[in-house]
């Protein structure tokens, strides 16, 4: 069985696969306009809240957040429970 696969993945080495594409890919576009917009209409909302007013996963609204502070778009001014969102 082992040398099955190894002869599988042997003879794929280097070849891309055309319909190997996840079925999330380009789900989350939209999804940084959106977040940016609620914060411009109330800076103190969670990354929690944010989620449930999206209908996404806190962990997919946290990831859009980290990648709109790494862009210089968003910073966090302030405590954790008690700060504001800043947009620049």
């Amino acid at each position: 069985m082992l040398q099955e696969i190894f002869n599988t993945l042997k003879s794929r080495q280097g070849k891309i696969l055309q319909n190997d594409v996840g079925v999330n890919v380009g789900a989350d576009v939209g999804v940084k306009s959106e977040i940016l917009n609620y914060l411009k209409n109330d800076p103190t909302l969670s990354a929690k809240e944010l989620a449930a007013l999206l209908n996404k996963t806190q962990r997919t609204v946290e990831r859009n957040i980290r990648e709109l502070r790494e862009q210089g778009m968003l910073k966090r001014e302030g405590a954790d429970k008690t700060g504001v969102w800043k947009i620049n």
